[in-house]
Order: C-alpha cells, then structure tokens, then sequence
C-alpha cells in the first residue's frame, strides 16, 4: 500500500512537472493552445474514467487534426498522454496513441493515474481560462490603444493641413 502511495505521489509530481514544464510555459505555447489542449486532455480523461470497458475512448488516433491542433502540436501534450500511459500503436493501418492494457487492466492502475491526472489538470483549467482572457483583453486594448494613437495623428495631420491652408491663403 506504501509503494502504491509512492508511485501515484510520483506520477502526480511528473505530470504537474510536464504540465508547468511544457505545456503552461507561455514561452512553448499560446494561452489559447494552452487552454485548448488542458480542455482536450481532461476530455480524453474524463471520457475514459467514466466510460473504462469502452475501447474507443482509450484510443487517440494521431490524424485526428483537432488532437493533432489541441494536443500533439502544443508542446507537452504529447508527452502528457505517455504519462499517463498512452503509447504509439497502428490500429487499423492508423498511427494511434492507446491506453496500455485492456479493459479489465484499466480499471485498476490506469484508472488512479487517470484520476491523478484529471485532479491535476481540473485545478489549472481556471488559471489557464483566465490566463487567456487575461491575454486577449491585453491585446484588445493595445489594438484599441493603437487604433486611438493612429486617430490622433491623423486629426494631427489634417489639423496641420488646415493651419497651412489657411497660411498659404493669408499670403495669397
């Protein structure tokens, strides 16, 4: 009982590690694709913890271009699903990522990473949705800020073009 403490401690310290690490770092990925893959991840989860005996939520086909966008192209996503214990498999002459073990094994071991994993990502999943609405009201108002700056100089220079109008007339 000690081990398994131990290891699920273990589990929940890499996944939190890949998650700070690579997935959440603004340098690697956009808020946006931060929060995209965070919803996606616990999905795939979540689908799996409620559905264990259904095969096809344990299976994660690569060409799948919302997984491919939300998932495999944001940095750390796809190392997060080998974590929790997806691996590469062809299926059906298709590149997949499945749950390792069948549907009487999941429901054992994978079910605890799977719930670890889920509890991990649920207690980001405001953070990241504030995040970037924070991000997308910064970049709302330097738009509104650049549109107001371009504004004033254009009333500038057609306030400049009057004023030489008007001297150019007065000499005249």
């Amino acid at each position: 009982m000690e081990q398994e403490i131990k290891d699920v401690q273990e589990r929940r310290s890499k996944i939190v590690h890949i998650l700070q690490r690579q997935i959440l770092e603004t340098k690697l990925n956009t808020p946006a694709a931060q929060e995209a893959c965070v919803k996606t991840l616990l999905k795939i989860i979540q689908n799996i913890i409620r559905n264990p005996t259904d095969g096809k939520f344990r299976k994660v086909r690569t060409s799948n271009e919302a997984i491919k966008m939300k998932v495999l192209n944001v940095k750390g996503g796809l190392e997060f699903l080998v974590e929790i214990g997806f691996r590469k498999h062809v299926v059906d002459f298709e590149a997949s990522l499945c749950l390792e073990g069948d549907s009487s094994e999941v429901a054992a071991s994978a079910l605890r990473v799977l719930s670890v994993a889920e509890d991990v990502l649920l207690k980001c999943a405001h953070s990241v949705q504030e995040k970037k609405e924070r991000c997308e009201r910064e970049l709302w108002h330097k738009k509104n800020d650049d549109k107001l700056r371009r504004d004033e100089t254009l009333r500038a220079i057609e306030q400049d073009k009057e004023e030489r109008r008007n001297k150019f007339e007065c000499k005249q």
